[in-house]
């Protein structure tokens, strides 16, 4: 929705399966880049401050890029309203010595940032995250197990579809919104159970894997989250001979 009203300042995921780009340093020159789309006047004033600092393009100071790429052309602000930056997943940005600088270098500066400017972070409630932002005035708190299970419920079924509908059989004949259903009671409010379970039904390109028959095999057992769920896949992937299993856990 902010993205359709030109309100998304920038998106920043840190994607543990692409390594090379979830360095704490490319945070915010990617985010800085991304605000020049909606402000002119950033842009200019991001071209002032780097055109001449070959230096300040190479640095991996987390707090130099931010004051820098961010507090630096901020100053100068033209849009008026909201303007929303979404850093996700930032306990897959490294370690807790990795993560340490975006971390303090939020804290420290953040109210120095224009009062429209507004950041979203999402992460696992790691113990140094939570210890950092726990007691800031300026940061407001949201825990996903605080969600109603009916909001939750909506997200999860559509997310299900989302993933599902790319599949070329994709139907009512074999996916009902019974099935459907099915899926979102079993996930438990868990979006890994569901994100795992529409990989399985997608089959991970194995030639002749049909999804009704896949879909079939996530429920032959007894439920059990995800030690179910995956104990389901593995049997289906790996030869149940002891002797082949005995290689495999050596």
């Amino acid at each position: 929705r902010f993205s359709q009203q030109k309100r998304l300042g920038s998106f920043f995921s840190f994607d543990a399966s692409r390594a090379s780009q979830r360095q704490p340093y490319h945070l915010f020159g990617t985010i800085s880049r991304d605000l020049c789309d909606l402000d002119d006047s950033w842009k200019q004033q991001l071209l002032n401050i780097a055109k001449d600092d070959f230096a300040l393009l190479t640095t991996e100071s987390v707090q130099r890029l931010f004051e820098s790429f961010i507090l630096g052309p901020s100053a100068k602000l033209t849009v008026i309203g909201p303007i929303v930056i979404i850093i996700d997943a930032l306990d897959e940005s490294g370690d807790v010595t990795a993560r340490k600088g975006i971390l303090s270098t939020l804290l420290k500066k953040i109210d120095d940032l224009p009062s429209n400017l507004r950041i979203i972070v999402t992460s696992r409630p790691e113990k140094d995250i939570q210890d950092a932002f726990g007691h800031n005035e300026y940061v407001k708190h949201f825990a996903m197990d605080t969600i109603s299970r009916t909001s939750t419920n909506n997200d999860l079924s559509q997310f299900i579809d989302s993933q599902l509908s790319d599949i070329p059989s994709f139907d009512e004949e074999w996916f009902s919104k019974y099935q459907r259903s099915r899926l979102v009671d079993a996930s438990e409010g868990l979006f890994q159970w569901a994100a795992t379970a529409c990989l399985f039904i997608q089959g991970n390109g194995r030639p002749g894997a049909d999804p009704s028959e896949l879909f079939n095999n996530l429920f032959s057992g007894q439920s059990g989250g995800l030690h179910t769920l995956y104990h389901t896949i593995l049997a289906r992937v790996y030869p149940t001979d002891n002797r082949s299993l005995g290689r495999f856990r050596s």
